[in-house]
């Protein structure tokens, strides 16, 4: 009964993690409407959420107000995940 109901914990502390986090990112701050050169702009299209971060992280990333990773961040997180 434990193992069910600390899975049940589990999963309700997932979901509850995961509707801040939705939260947070209908918050972000305004658009930046600043011009953006190539270097900014020329992402793959992932996202955050892409790489699996731990949802504490996720939530401080949003709360900050950034949106997408960066070109630079789309190569380096993967890599640091991976201890490199």
């Amino acid at each position: 009964r434990k193992l069910i109901n600390n899975n049940m914990s589990k999963e309700s502390k997932i979901e509850e993690e995961e509707a801040k986090i939705d939260q947070l990112k209908s918050k972000i701050k305004e658009k930046d409407t600043k011009i953006k050169t190539e270097d900014v702009t020329k992402t793959k299209g992932l996202t955050f959420d892409d790489f699996e971060l731990p949802s504490d992280l996720q939530l401080a990333i949003y709360d900050m107000g950034y949106e997408k990773p960066s070109p630079i961040q789309e190569e380096a997180i993967p890599l640091i995940l991976e201890g490199k």
